[in-house]
């Protein structure tokens, strides 16, 4: 049985920080991809990652949310972990108001990164797998209607 270990993308402004959000998330076996702004954001956003973790300071930070908010980025919903350079409730509340689906800020407690980005994760394979079973009972619904529809021709 092949594992699949979830991908995350790290965008931080600062490439200190991004390193040592990296490490700590490979601690875990995560896969990581680095984005250095919110061009390169966009582009992993295509890769279908797990979850993006996004620095509010970086520039173009609110696009990249937009992007995702509607899984306009890559046709599919992506978890967004906003943090910012110091715990500030303000800078939380607009990344909740544009779309963030959580928050950290600094210092980086390990565990509390961890401990954050796992549900994040586990939740959108939820969501998506419940889409995804919505999706095909849809589809079944056309098909018994058309065949309804086709009979009673």
């Amino acid at each position: 049985m092949k594992v699949s270990h979830p991908k995350i993308v790290v965008a931080a402004s600062d490439v200190k920080e991004g390193a040592l959000l990296a490490r700590h998330l490979r601690s875990q076996a995560y896969r990581v991809a680095r984005a250095k702004d919110w061009h390169d954001c966009l582009y992993w956003l295509k890769r279908h990652p797990d979850l993006v973790l996004l620095d509010l300071s970086l520039n173009r930070a609110g696009r990249v949310l937009a992007h995702t908010k509607n899984g306009r980025g890559n046709g599919k919903e992506v978890p967004i972990l906003a943090f910012d350079h110091q715990k500030n409730s303000l800078k939380e509340i607009k990344g909740f108001r544009l779309g963030a689906t959580g928050y950290v800020g600094k210092p980086f407690i390990r565990e509390e990164l961890l401990s954050t980005v796992a549900p994040l994760i586990e939740r959108q394979k939820i969501k998506d797998e419940f889409a995804k079973i919505i999706r095909v009972g849809k589809t079944r619904e056309k098909a018994r209607e058309a065949e309804l529809k086709r009979l009673a021709d």
